[in-house]
């Protein structure tokens, strides 16, 4: 044990800990600083001031004695508890001025500030020991009982008498300087009871004389064993109310409990190959050991606040007492294992064996992890040329895990510390998954009930009451650039949001956003769509005098703008530039606006990547009537209404024999598989053993890929044959990004079991109209491009068309900021991500620095203007995080707890110093180990 008054420990338990602490609040104050009053921030440069002081007197301390080949001092420990025990008075007491209320909790990670106590704890029991160390030269010589009475003592004392004294005098105010002093007099007797009751237990396990009189048996069995799983048991029984310190209920916890209380109190054996073995069992439940010594060390104060209650204070004293004694029984084992095996071969096993129980859960997360990704690729960014090889069982079990986990942490306190902070990291990329995506799965794995992804128009109580538009004709460039001012009008209703809604043709790019607040003009901010929602969400639920407004694309051409708030009667004006090819019209609510004039026109343009087809040209083109074949779209999620499929196929092919001479069939339920119909399609029908969904947006898409591949002289009618009780599972509210496949109809239809046909577009795939089926086997004409000896198919409407002839993701371009044409390059590398979801974790990333370079709002980002550089810096900050993880994933309305796995880059860097510190040893040993 004198191995612990040497320099190194210092190291180990203060500079590292408080280099990571300084980290952490740095990173919180570059978010926050700029909301912070002069007086908060004087506070600040305190908390820096001291943390650093702590950092450099410690670091130059155990330099000073390494380089002296000194231990470390009384006086050490001394100085050190002073010191750290008066700096956390000092956060205590001033917290609320650290981190006033103005600063929105969305902000920041309120648990970065609990921290404090985390990483200056390691410090002060360090230096306890210390004390205990030096003043405890020979345990023989100093009595148990004494200072176990001791401990009993001054507790007792202390509730009787500050009982006494709040039953006598009830003061209403109290000075700050008598409010410290009483703080003082509180930590003083704190840190004595600690000292006596950890002295107690120091002389009880060392003191050879005292294991004659006691059986180390006895305590062993009482702080190993029995109090552990009382314990977990009463907190268990607590948790029903909510935990405060986390949720220890999952039954590995019991388990491990009782492996590791029974391991420890294992005696020593005269065969040496036993005590290895038991050496090695020891080394890894002390991990588990380990983790709840770590969750418990910040709660230290409070275990002594409990002692009144006698069970719950001596309970969450139970975890250091069993680290230390846990400790002490690894250490006796190698000291006395050490003469019959190799010192190195011991701490290399020792350590593989400590870390066994964190790689097991390392391993079984990263299982989770691939069937979490396995299943969102499949759904979110699946290959419309491969079928998927997803295992059910694992599905059902991940949904399982998801929704468990969700409803037992759903309230505060009810997650498991640092390995939740170690899942998110891991697993989740320290991001979420909604509630809406568990449900789509649900949905479409499971078969469980749909809701309707069709949301209702927001009614706003903003009103648009001017339209006004600019226009000017870049020369050099042949296009137009135009800026739009909408200027809203609020009611008497105060803070209220603005929220409208309108479209854009193709080949129109909006390249620059701006909302007008606080008496200036604020520009909007590129950034990644789903961290944009959230900052601006967040923002909307959190404050009314804030001013954020946000600019994205709600479906392939439609845009939604929010502006928030509004005071009564507030007038505010807000606006967006775009860049365009031919002059055209735009309507916002019951507004217009014209830009651009007719005298400059478009043409058309053909390059080697793409041809763009303005309006009044695409006009000019000739006319085509391609040949229409059902392309039937089977529900066998449920395969009772199999034979009413049968006869209602029969009966079309007897009417429309034309139309099943190229006819297909996909069988879907939550896959799907299409063949020809003239083959006999039963056969490829499997029993829906799972009882999933009916996902008609799969098979849409599918049929939707096929056609941009293979545009033919023929096209599909999409028929859908289903029960109407059946859900047709969408996980987009909107299809029209796939019109362009469907030149003739960007729909489908669906035909119920009452033989009622109805017609649905892709715009509302959810709306459907009653239609007559002979009108839809009536071929349409569209527009035909020739070139390059190939046919190009085009919706005949008054709208511009775009033909992409290459894969723009992988061509070489270079984008220019607020260019037209780097607009259609990126709506061609938006198509090709489209017609390849694959790709999309490979390239969205790339796709978003060409969007950022050039200024474009495109479907995977926003404009949003932000009123502070506090919500910029949370803006930026979380994109950072966004753009490194899964792009499946979902930002979740919480902070993510522990939003790095500090705690484990802090345990290795721990070992790693471990080693350093005693790498001439180790490398002695094995060099030793290797001439034999």
């Amino acid at each position: 044990m004198k191995n612990l008054l040497k320099p190194y420990w210092v190291l180990l338990t203060g500079t590292l800990p408080i280099s990571v602490l300084l980290y952490l609040l740095l990173i919180e104050w570059k978010t926050i600083h700029s909301l912070l009053s002069s007086k908060t921030l004087v506070f600040w440069n305190l908390v820096f001031g001291v943390l650093l002081t702590l950092l450099l007197i410690q670091s130059i301390y155990a330099v000073f004695q390494l380089f002296l080949k000194k231990n470390v001092s009384l006086s050490y420990a001394l100085c050190t508890l002073s010191l750290h025990l008066l700096s956390l008075i000092f956060y205590t007491n001033y917290s609320d001025e650290i981190v006033p209320a103005n600063v929105p909790a969305w902000m920041f990670d309120g648990n970065k500030f609990i921290y404090i106590y985390t990483f200056l704890m390691p410090s002060i029991m360090y230096a306890l020991m210390v004390l205990i160390l030096v003043n405890t030269p020979d345990v023989t010589k100093v009595s148990f009982l004494k200072n176990l009475g001791y401990s009993f003592a001054i507790p007792i004392g202390f509730y009787f008498f500050f009982f006494m004294i709040g039953s006598v005098y009830h003061p209403v105010h109290l000075g700050d300087y008598l409010e410290i002093f009483l703080w003082i007099i509180f930590v003083t007797i704190m840190m004595s009871f600690y000292y006596f009751a950890l002295r107690a237990l120091y002389i009880l396990i060392f003191d050879k004389g005292l294991v004659k009189r006691i059986s180390p048996l006895i305590w062993k069995l009482i702080f190993a064993l029995i109090f552990p799983i009382l314990g977990l048991s009463l907190y268990a029984t607590i948790m029903t109310f909510g935990g405060l310190l986390g949720d220890f209920t999952n039954f590995w916890f019991f388990i491990l409990a009782l492996i590791n209380g029974i391991i420890v109190c294992l005696p020593r054996y005269t065969n040496q190959r036993i005590n290895l073995i038991i050496w090695l069992m020891r080394s890894c439940t002390f991990s588990y050991t380990t983790y709840f010594f770590v969750v418990f060390l910040p709660y230290t104060p409070l275990s002594f606040l409990l002692l009144f209650t006698v069970v719950f204070g001596v309970l969450m004293l139970t975890p250091i007492a069993l680290f230390f004694i846990h400790a002490s029984v690894l250490y006796s084992d190698y000291m006395s294992l050490k003469l019959y095996f190799k010192p190195y071969d011991l701490i290399m096993s020792g350590l593989v064996s400590f870390l066994l129980i964190p790689a097991i859960i390392t391993i079984h997360f990263q299982f989770i992890r691939h069937d979490l990704h396995q299943t969102l690729d499949y759904v979110y960014s699946p290959s419309y040329e491969q079928q998927p090889n997803i295992s059910n069982s694992n599905i059902k079990k991940l949904i399982s895990y998801f929704r468990k986990t969700k409803r037992v942490r759903a309230s505060n306190f009810q997650w498991i510390p640092y390995i939740d902070s170690y899942f998110s990291w891991l697993v989740m990329d320290n991001l979420s998954l909604s509630n809406r995506k568990l449900n789509e799965l649900e949905q479409i794995f499971l078969g469980a009930p749909i809701y309707s992804l069709d949301s209702a128009a927001l009614k706003s109580n903003v009103a648009l009451q001017d339209l006004k538009s600019e226009s000017v004709y870049d020369e050099v460039n042949k296009v137009w650039k135009s800026w739009v001012h909408l200027s809203l009008k609020n009611g008497k209703i105060a803070a209220t949001e603005y929220h409208g809604e309108f479209s854009l043709p193709t080949g129109v790019f909006i390249t620059n956003y701006y909302l007008d607040m606080g008496g200036r003009r604020e520009m909007g901010i590129l950034a990644e769509k789903k961290t944009a929602k959230w900052v601006y969400q967040n923002i909307v639920n959190t404050s009314k005098t804030r001013d954020p407004g946000i600019l994205y694309y709600s479906n392939f051409n439609k845009i939604e703008l929010r502006v928030y708030p509004f005071v009564a009667n507030e007038l505010r004006t807000t606006g967006f530039q775009v860049v365009h090819k031919e002059p055209f019209q735009l309507k916002i609510g019951d507004k217009v606006a014209n830009l651009g004039t007719q005298d400059k026109a478009g043409f058309i343009e053909n390059s080697n990547f793409y041809t763009y087809i303005p309006s009044k040209e695409k006009a000019k083109l000739p006319e085509f009537s391609r040949k229409p074949y059902f392309h039937f779209v089977i529900d066998v999620s449920n395969l009772n209404s199999l034979e009413r499929y049968k006869i209602q196929l029969k009966n079309l092919e007897n009417k429309y024999p034309s139309l099943f001479i190229n006819a297909k069939i996909s069988l879907t339920d939550a896959y799907v598989k299409t063949v020809d119909y003239k083959k006999n399609w039963t056969d490829e029908l499997s029993e829906n053993k799972n009882g999933s969904g009916f996902f008609l947006q799969r098979a849409i898409e599918q049929i939707g890929y096929q056609e941009s591949q293979n545009q033919s002289n023929f096209y599909p009618i999409i028929l859908v044959l289903s029960d109407s009780t059946s859900g047709k599972i969408f996980t987009q509210e909107h299809l029209s990004a796939w019109s362009f496949a469907f030149p003739e109809e960007a729909g489908y239809f669906y035909l119920d079991e009452h033989n009622i046909l109805k017609k649905y577009v892709f715009d509302k795939p959810f709306n459907g109209i009653v239609a007559n089926l002979d009108s839809i086997v009536t071929g349409k004409k569209v527009k035909v491009w020739l070139t390059e000896g190939r046919k190009y198919f085009l919706q005949n409407d008054f709208n511009a068309s775009l033909i992409f002839k290459t894969n723009l993701l992988q061509e070489p371009l270079q984008f220019k900021k607020e260019n037209w044409q780097s607009g259609i390059w990126l709506l061609g590398q938006q198509q090709q991500l489209l017609l390849h979801p694959e790709l999309k974790e490979q390239f969205w990333r790339n796709f978003l620095k060409n969007s950022f370079e050039s200024n474009i709002l495109t479907e995977m980002n926003t404009f949003i203007a932000l009123e502070n550089e506090a919500q910029k810096a949370v803006l930026k900050r979380k994109q950072h995080e966004v753009m490194n993880a899964n792009t499946n994933l979902d930002i979740s309305q919480d902070m993510n707890r522990m939003s790095e796995p500090e705690f484990w880059m802090m345990a290795l860097s721990l070992v790693l110093l471990g080693i350093y510190s005693q790498r001439k040893d180790l490398t002695s040993r094995f060099w030793a180990k290797n001439s034999e």
